[in-house]
């Protein structure tokens, strides 16, 4: 296939799970990589900059924002993190459209790669969208409202049915995009339900339990760590969603396991460990606001 494309979107506070996310694509993905990174403000934009890492390419915020002017409406009637939210389909709309590339896989920036992300092109096959379930555990039906699926990784080809996709959600998350629920929907994430439905044979919903393992889906899993490599239920975990940490500082740590009611053992608080070390290591930035 051709190269792996890959874009992401973070702000000053999320700089170091961004950089984490790139150095876990440096070691796991092809060589000749792209990750196109949207940055949310001035100083991730400067910090990127000066780090002059290979296989980046730095998006600012105003140039999609110019490409896309509706955003600019939409930015007035709703919070920071909720007009985040509504950039989800624009991001990955813009690197097709921009950048002519032929493929991207869009991700959350708190994700880290354990393996190889060419199980995700692979998975995706000839088909031209694909998308990751939360398989919520049987006794968190209360989550379910959220959607059926994880606005974590999603890969548009560059085609019809890719970009017909993306245009059609950037119009939905104009139109609605809230931190919460509401009339069957809630945020960006909840319209994926439908997909399935409206693109049938040309969309992949993954099976492969390695991809998108969250604090909401390790409950009753095996997840072990032998010979440097992590794996669930003996299957190896191709990236891990780190969603609900919070690090305060060295000595103020939320792994976020405890709301979904996840118990971990000693290999998934490994896991955990390391994440947190490159945290430390990528150089954890004081948040100034709370979005």
């Amino acid at each position: 296939m051709s190269k792996q494309v890959f874009c992401t979107l973070f702000d000053k506070n999320y700089l170091p799970q961004g950089l984490s996310l790139y150095y876990s694509l440096k070691k796991f993905a092809d060589k000749n990589f792209c990750l196109y990174i949207l940055c949310l403000d001035q100083l991730t934009h400067d910090y990127l900059q000066k780090l002059e890492h290979k296989n980046v390419e730095l998006i600012k915020l105003s140039s999609v924002e110019s490409a896309y002017p509706d955003l600019l409406s939409s930015k007035n009637n709703r919070s920071l993190i909720e007009y985040y939210f509504t950039l989800s389909p624009f991001l990955p709309l813009y690197i097709l459209e921009y950048f002519e590339e032929p493929i991207v896989a869009s991700l959350d920036a708190d994700l880290l790669f354990l393996s190889s992300p060419e199980t995700l092109f692979l998975e995706l096959g000839k088909k031209s969208i694909y998308i990751v379930p939360h398989r919520f555990r049987s006794n968190q039906s209360h989550l379910k409202k959220s959607g059926i699926y994880n606005v974590q990784c999603q890969i548009f080809k560059n085609d019809s049915t890719g970009l017909t996709c993306l245009r059609t959600w950037s119009r939905q998350c104009l139109d609605w995009c809230f931190d919460k629920y509401e009339n069957g929907k809630f945020a960006d994430q909840k319209y994926l339900d439908n997909w399935p439905i409206t693109y049938r044979d040309q969309i992949v919903v993954s099976s492969n339990i390695g991809v998108g393992v969250a604090p909401w889906n390790v409950e009753g899993e095996q997840i072990s760590y032998v010979k440097n490599h992590f794996y669930i239920n003996s299957k190896p975990i191709i990236f891990y969603h780190f969603h609900g940490l919070k690090v305060l500082n060295r000595f103020l740590i939320k792994l976020g396991l405890r709301t979904y009611g996840t118990k971990p053992n000693k290999d998934l608080l490994k896991l955990y460990k390391d994440y947190i070390n490159l945290i430390f290591s990528n150089g954890v930035l004081k948040k100034t606001k709370n979005i």
